[in-house]
């Protein structure tokens, strides 16, 4: 396994997938009012979205578990390498992406929506449009912390 790499999709509700459309709308109007002086964004998702969604059985079989679910939104309009030295290893769904490419390593990916990957923010790692436009790109994962067994 690379980080990165999509390991499964998991389906996004409709009901998140407009969640999700208003969520990015919302963060790229802010970006543009503030010159795009903060590339990327994190923030807690509602408490009456719950964790069901996380993948536990694939993850046990990779070798990790959840320790405490600790979630969160990242939005992102691009952002260059760099480490947040958040969490470590990370589960990441991606719940919209217009485009944007995520890199960490060799790997570089467009995820869809519903594409799952781990990752490492302790590691360089970027989000970057992969080819620009000015139609307000935006990518939003939901990320959650993870841990070997």
């Amino acid at each position: 396994m690379k980080n990165g790499e999509v390991l499964g999709s998991i389906p996004i509700s409709p009901k998140l997938a407009v969640v999700a459309e208003k969520m990015a709308r919302h963060y790229f109007a802010n970006q543009v009012k503030s010159e795009f002086m903060e590339s990327a964004d994190i923030c807690n998702p509602p408490a009456s979205m719950g964790g069901s969604w996380i993948p536990r059985k694939q993850l046990a079989a990779l070798g990790y578990r959840v320790p405490a679910e600790k979630s969160q939104w990242v939005m992102s309009t691009g952002i260059d390498m760099h480490v947040d030295r958040i969490w470590g290893e990370t589960l990441m769904w991606v719940v919209h992406n217009d485009g944007l490419h995520f890199k960490q390593g060799r790997v570089k990916v467009v995820h869809q929506p519903g594409e799952w990957f781990i990752f490492n923010d302790a590691l360089p790692h970027q989000v970057d449009i992969k080819k620009p436009t000015d139609s307000g790109e935006v990518w939003i994962g939901w990320a959650v912390k993870i841990e070997r067994k």
